[in-house]
């Protein structure tokens, strides 16, 4: 039963990467968190086990489209010679980082990070292009943050990296391409840095190499790939905004249940947690009504 989730949540993130364009590591991470929770693995290692499960699946699906993008040579290898060493460190360091703090804490990064891109996911936010800015140092910089970011939340970048090249004023093609080739070197390193920091720790399952938990690697990587393609030729059916809406909403439920989950392992006393639950379902109220009114003006 436990592979067949695996099967399906590869499925689901296939899908969802498809239809909005997002890497799969939004979903996966929150998915495998839960899931880990459920099969009562350590919780000393569980988040980072999810997070680093997920950064390895983004290879396959990363080095599938960056494949397609360089054989259409819409990759600006200009600003990979300066972004690529940057994001490959800073990626590095993202998953050492990891390593050092807690489980809890990891978890409200994750929660914060969904909220942002659900509510830019359901505004439709979109970076406005100017003028082409290539600049080596603030690229540099730009890809250090990006790489450290992606590799501490178990995510490909391209959420990041694709609204700050057509902030810079990359044409949106070359953006994904460049991001996807940004993504698969970042995944690589940061998937060689978990092996790495989780080599000797204590508490992980059988069938684990370091941080990452092959069985959910395989199970997820081998339907995430094809239904991806599938998610693009839905999205070209559905009425994206609806779509957009809905998954949005999720997002950002799921981000408040990690943060509300932080808060409560900061309170000892039961009757405290009580209240902060209690806390939870009207927060989780407010927002999902405040988004159906909201969506209902906008669209």
């Amino acid at each position: 039963m436990e592979y067949l989730a695996y099967i399906l949540l590869g499925v689901i993130a296939g899908l969802i990467a498809g239809l909005m364009g997002l890497g799969g590591g939004v979903i996966v991470v929150p998915a495998l968190i839960f899931m880990f929770d459920y099969l009562s693995f350590n919780e000393t290692v569980l988040t980072q086990m999810a997070v680093a499960t997920s950064l390895a699946t983004i290879i396959i699906s990363t080095g599938s489209s960056t494949r397609v993008h360089f054989k259409k040579k819409a990759i600006h290898w200009g600003l990979f010679r300066y972004m690529g060493p940057c994001v490959l460190a800073g990626s590095l360091a993202g998953t050492q980082t990891a390593h050092l703090i807690q489980g809890p804490t990891l978890q409200l990064f994750c929660g914060i990070f969904n909220i942002s891109i659900g509510i830019k996911m359901f505004l439709n936010l979109r970076a406005k292009t100017g003028e082409f800015k290539a600049d080596p140092k603030i690229q540099s910089i730009a890809g250090t943050i990006i790489g450290t970011l992606s590799g501490m939340l178990g995510i490909g970048g391209g959420a990041i990296t694709v609204p700050w090249l057509s902030w810079c004023g990359l044409k949106l093609q070359q953006a994904m391409a460049t991001a996807s080739l940004l993504g698969l070197t970042l995944s690589t390193a940061g998937t060689v840095g978990y092996i790495w920091a989780g080599r000797d720790i204590s508490g992980t399952p059988a069938w684990s190499l370091g941080y990452i938990y092959l069985p959910a690697f395989i199970g997820i990587t081998c339907t995430s790939f094809f239904f991806a393609r599938l998610g693009a030729r839905w999205a070209h059916r559905i009425k994206g905004h609806y779509l957009r809406q809905l998954f949005s909403a999720v997002l950002i439920l799921i981000g408040i249940k990690f943060i509300f989950s932080w808060y409560s392992n900061q309170i000892a006393s039961e009757e405290a947690k009580d209240y902060v639950w209690f806390g939870v379902g009207t927060v989780t109220f407010a927002v999902v009504y405040s988004l159906l009114r909201l969506g209902a003006r906008r669209f």
